[in-house]
């Protein structure tokens, strides 16, 4: 869920800037924007070369233009022209819709389309052939043109001015890089004269250039002309490692403000919007939650924070596109429903009140960006956490999954912006200081496998089966921690164990800590008995044990084309796996050495993955233990057979067979 975008500080920005220039509107250029036009169409832009791809954008331009009104009221306009070859009916299955950035807040101007077919005739669509759709869940409605009988060999063109009601200007990604190759790229920002915009390129995308010839207004841009496609792949942060550029505003000549975008700011707004926001009569309520969340009883601080965490989830529920009035604490408390932001409200002053000191954290998503230390800008500021720093630990106020210690995944291992309370004197504040946000070690997120297997004395094929699973940390949090909302309790538990083989009979099961309190702090466990028919086969005189299978599916990873992008994982995690087998009476197992595996993967002298297996032999019973951990976020791309390695490790086992033969 996408949170409170700070949009009470942007408007009070906006507001101190527009006041500042009322009135310089009078003389403004018109925009560049309003004479945007295509050109009548020519094969000028399709070469041999990208005749013989089957998706190729001959074109690409995204222009956004600042400009005040008649009333000095800052205004964005937008302009993005596309232009497709479309050579595969994959391709013309893609782009047969087109759809038009269109929201409430955007006013299209002017929307034109055409496709050139195979035999160069030329079909224009006009904006009366913009269709509407209405997403069922949301109610959002969306504009697309509709293309019909496209061929191969087919262009597709279009191209769209939108006026924007509320510039964007406190920082804006534009991505320019996609998943396939792109041709003629363009991309300009102007401004009026007294407004200065910075910008930063990312992941190899040439720096943005000043153009120093025009003269009635500021003007930046980037004209490529071929950027290569980047390819999804397993296990990327394909949205984070794409070309992109980012512009905020940073000047008004005006007003003589520079840093207008930074966060200093950013704090202030943050603090004092957060932070002591509920009068005396809300306080006294709050106290008495906390006692009635059992909070106060706890003896230790993660369990504080977890018991009042676990009732406020339980018992408050969050609006998206919520009012101003569903933002403060008193609607909350009397609807138990209100923002995001209300509810951040709530926790700061709950926690504030039991002396926890809790920072709010602002961050991103690190698979669509990572927060840049270095280049301040609102788009980084996506996402909420609270830390506790007496712990080192973070909760995700928007998460009704998550708890203390098991945040949002993807706003870990991620830089964020941390704002604490300090006190000068009398004086309270806030300060903000940029920080990494660590992840969970390996061993807090973990999946154990304990199996016992007896062979039937009446026919060997058939095991029985005693299994315990056990799961903990994120490993548990997608059943753990939502299990109360599953309509079909019994199924989910039970698929824990039938993932192993979707034949296994399970006659009986037990399960322990189902429920979301325990999320965190005490592992999911399910203890079956099962049996199967599955797992052996008879061979003449002898007997195939998979017990490679025991484990479950494994990945098995491939790679035909050489690794581009870096490696990203959600989290750290480990496996731990023990199979007892009780051997039957008169027989042997003749190639136990097919157990012991093991791979691993070291850089500067620290183990960051292994795999490996092996075996004891006690009596009539054959113990093998399987270990696998994956203590590491990111690699290299050059890191990745070795990867690669360890995890076929896996695979490997899963294809052992054992031989069980008569002594």
């Amino acid at each position: 869920m996408q949170i409170f975008t700070l949009s009470l500080f942007k408007y009070s920005i906006i507001v101190l800037l527009l006041l500042c220039t009322i009135g310089y509107g009078q003389d403004e250029p018109k925009p560049i924007s309003l004479n945007y036009k295509w050109d009548a169409y020519n094969d000028s832009l399709l070469t041999d070369e990208i005749k013989q791809k089957e998706l190729a954008e001959l074109k690409s331009v995204f222009i956004t233009e600042f400009h005040f009104n008649n009333l000095g009221q800052l205004e964005e306009y937008r302009v993005i022209h596309h232009v497709y070859w479309l050579n595969s009916d994959d391709a013309i299955e893609q782009f047969n819709k087109v759809y038009l950035p269109f929201n409430q807040s955007t006013k299209v101007i002017e929307s034109m389309a055409r496709v050139i077919d195979s035999k160069k005739k030329v079909t224009e669509l006009n904006q009366s052939k913009i269709m509407t759709a209405t997403d069922d869940e949301t109610g959002n409605e969306y504009k697309y043109f509709a293309f019909e009988g496209i061929e191969k060999g087919s262009i597709v063109e279009y191209y769209t001015i939108l006026l924007k009601k509320q510039p964007g200007y406190s920082g804006r990604k534009v991505p320019l890089q996609s998943s396939h190759d792109k041709y003629n790229i363009e991309f300009h920002l102007y401004a009026p004269s007294p407004l200065e915009f910075v910008t930063k390129s990312y992941n190899g995308l040439d720096s943005v250039q000043t153009d120093t010839i025009i003269e009635d207004r500021n003007h930046w841009f980037i004209k490529a002309p071929y950027i290569e496609k980047l390819e999804d792949e397993d296990y990327a942060a394909y949205e984070a490692n794409k070309q992109f550029l980012i512009y905020k505003l940073e000047y008004n000549a005006n007003t003589g403000k520079g840093n207008l975008i930074s966060y200093a700011n950013t704090t202030k707004g943050i603090y004092s919007y957060f932070y002591n926001a509920a009068d005396k009569k809300d306080k006294k309520k709050i106290k008495k939650m906390i006692e009635t969340s059992g909070a106060n009883a706890e003896s230790t601080t993660i369990d504080k924070i977890r018991t009042f965490e676990n009732y406020i989830k339980k018992n408050f529920y969050i609006i998206e596109n919520s009012s101003k009035e569903q933002s403060e604490i008193a609607y909350l408390l009397n609807k138990k429903v209100g923002s995001l932001s209300g509810i951040v409200k709530l926790y700061i002053e709950a926690y504030s009140q039991m002396g926890l000191n809790p920072q709010i954290v602002l961050t991103c998503d690190r698979f669509n960006l990572k927060f840049d230390p270095e280049f301040e800008a609102d788009n980084f500021l996506q996402d909420f956490l609270l830390y506790f720093p007496s712990i080192e630990a973070s909760l995700s106020p928007d998460n009704i999954g998550s708890r203390i210690g098991f945040p949002e995944v993807t706003l870990t291992d991620n830089h964020g912006l941390f704002i604490k309370k300090i006190k000068l004197g009398t004086m309270e504040s806030g300060l903000g200081e940029i920080k990494y946000i660590k992840g969970t070690p390996y061993e807090k997120s973990f999946d154990n496998l304990l199996i016992e297997v007896t062979f039937d004395k009446e026919d060997i094929t058939t095991t029985h089966l005693n299994i315990n699973k056990s799961t903990g940390g994120y490993y548990a949090e997608n059943l753990q921690a939502y299990i109360h909302l599953i309509k079909e309790r019994d199924k989910a538990i039970e698929e824990q164990i039938t993932y192993i083989n979707e034949n296994i009979e399970i006659i009986s099961k037990t399960v322990e800590n189902d429920d979301p309190k325990y999320f965190g702090k005490l592992p999911l466990v399910i203890d079956a008995q099962a049996k199967s028919s599955d797992f052996v086969n008879k061979a003449g005189n002898t007997y195939l044990f998979k017990v490679g299978e025991l484990i479950g599916p494994q990945s098995e990873m491939y790679q035909e084309k050489k690794r581009v992008q870096p490696l990203e994982f959600y989290f750290r995690k480990k496996y731990h796996r023990v199979i007892t087998v009780n051997i039957p009476e008169s027989y042997k197992i003749a190639n136990l050495k097919d157990i012991n595996i093991k791979e691993s993967f070291s850089r500067d002298g620290k183990e960051l993955m292994k795999f490996e297996s092996s075996y004891t032999v006690e009596g009539n019973q054959l113990i093998i233990t399987a270990d696998e951990f994956y203590d590491v976020i990111r690699l290299p791309a050059s890191d990745f057979n070795d990867y690669r390695r360890v995890i076929n490790a896996a695979a490997d086992f899963n294809k052992i067979t054992l031989i069980l033969e008569k002594k």
